[in-house]
């Protein structure tokens, strides 16, 4: 029609069951796959260990970000048919990081650290890369309606990003703020982090010791237990992520995959009192129900007490939606 639109193409890829894997719900993608990766040919991140049953799985993981690809590519190619490539903002991303041990259902790096690419011909250089400012998903609402010339809302959580885009450049971009909120299925376990380029801390309120973290159930995950029997290292690690700890403290720039947790070094308590103090700060900000019980993290029946009443929040927002699941299918 010519007329100004906008259009949101989500893919199930690359969830469960990843490319080559058999769908068993309506929503789950049923195509091939235009490439099969083995598991000897794929580069495994620094956050996994390089093992054989890892190394399935994450091949596995490839065929289906490639099946993905193939996706993103069919929709650009029709806005090229309809000749609408010059004058529309293309936005592609992810909302988490992959769904591996450490890295998705969590704040670190690697879960909120995720594809971001946009292609605006006349206003986005060309093949251009920032790796310099730190922005959130929370800044794309207010990008958009600046890009558009449309009026911002009265209330944003975000800022616009605009000059970046236009390879400017934009201060106090140095820090992005995470939480991860329950969602449908499994325990709503509260999880909060402030990154910046050098360091993450991460607060988890609901680590007591012994209450275990449940999605860890991937066979990649599996593959490390069995050889966390053998691997003191590994039945470490294995240990960490079911049960975490309070507090987290890494150093990003020897550390990215925050596999050495340095809290209690003391040589890291300025660093470390930064961070809390950054986080202190956004939970005022945005009426965090955590706040309590962040500033009171040392007094185990205040940690359970807002555990607690968070769960409780979560079950009564589930039952609250499922009519309309219902409803709707």
């Amino acid at each position: 029609s010519q007329q100004p639109f906008f259009l949101m193409a989500t893919s199930h890829d690359p969830h469960r069951p990843f490319g080559g894997g058999k769908a068993t719900r309506p929503l789950e993608e049923r195509a091939g796959s235009s490439r099969i990766f083995k598991p000897e040919e794929v580069r495994l991140p620094p956050i996994l260990p390089d093992l054989p049953g890892v190394r399935k799985e994450f091949a596995d993981y490839c065929t289906s970000v490639r099946r993905l690809d193939d996706m993103v590519g069919a929709v650009l190619d029709e806005l090229a048919s309809a000749k609408r490539v010059e004058d529309t903002i293309v936005i592609f991303l992810a909302d988490h990081g992959m769904p591996f041990p450490g890295a998705k259902f969590n704040c670190y790096p690697d879960s909120l650290r995720t594809p971001l690419i946009v292609r605006w011909p006349g206003n986005v250089a060309h093949g251009a890369i920032d790796q310099t400012h730190m922005i959130s998903t929370v800044d794309l609402q207010p990008t958009i309606l600046e890009a558009l010339r449309l009026p911002p809302t009265k209330v944003s959580d975000g800022r616009s990003f605009l000059p970046i885009l236009r390879g400017e450049k934009q201060v106090n971009r140095g820090v992005v703020f995470g939480q991860f909120y329950h969602i449908h299925g499994g325990d709503a376990l509260p999880m909060y982090s402030v990154l910046t380029r050098q360091s993450a801390y991460v607060f988890n309120p609901w680590s007591d010791g012994t209450r275990r973290f449940a999605r860890l159930t991937s066979g990649a995950f599996k593959a490390m237990q069995q050889e966390a029997k053998k691997d003191p290292a590994m039945a470490a690690r294995v240990k960490h992520l079911q049960l975490r700890s309070v507090e987290e403290l890494y150093n990003l720039s020897n550390d990215p995959s925050c596999l050495a947790n340095i809290l209690d070094n003391p040589k890291s308590n300025q660093q470390l009192n930064h961070l809390r103090g950054l986080l202190r700060e956004w939970m005022v900000q945005v009426e965090s129900p955590a706040l309590d019980a962040f500033d009171k993290r040392e007094r185990k029946e205040v940690l359970e007490r807002f555990v607690q009443s968070y769960r409780e929040r979560a079950r009564k927002e589930v039952e609250e939606l499922k009519p309309y699941e219902k409803a709707n299918g």
